[in-house]
């Protein structure tokens, strides 16, 4: 049902913008110590979100399943404009979450494009 509600809004959003943009960050825990817990915590919390920031479309956080690679987890978010992702960056809700991320995050890599 979320999932169909998130497509709706995608779609509605769409048809009014022409531009859209995608966030994508990386990051990597500085912490074993209960790394499964915590990112179930940022997932559920990030996933959450489009219900609460205007302009924020969609969120989807992958756990990396690849223990080669160095990053933990990344995201990956659609905004309406670059308006709507600044919007996110500085929203009390994601500001929550970001911080108890920064307490166990040692590296974060980003990029921001339009789409």
């Amino acid at each position: 049902m979320q999932k169909e509600k998130t497509m709706e809004k995608y779609i509605s959003l769409f048809l009014q913008t022409k531009t859209m943009v995608k966030h994508i960050v990386l990051f990597r825990l500085n912490t074993e110590e209960n790394a499964a817990d915590l990112l179930s915590s940022f997932k559920q919390r990030l996933e959450s979100l489009p219900a609460t920031v205007p302009g924020l479309i969609s969120i989807e956080v992958g756990i990396n399943g690849n223990a080669n690679e160095k990053f933990s987890f990344g995201l990956t978010s659609t905004h309406t404009d670059w308006e709507a992702l600044q919007g996110y960056a500085t929203h009390p809700d994601h500001l929550a979450v970001a911080v108890d991320i920064r307490k166990v995050v040692t590296e974060r890599a980003c990029i921001d494009y339009e789409c």
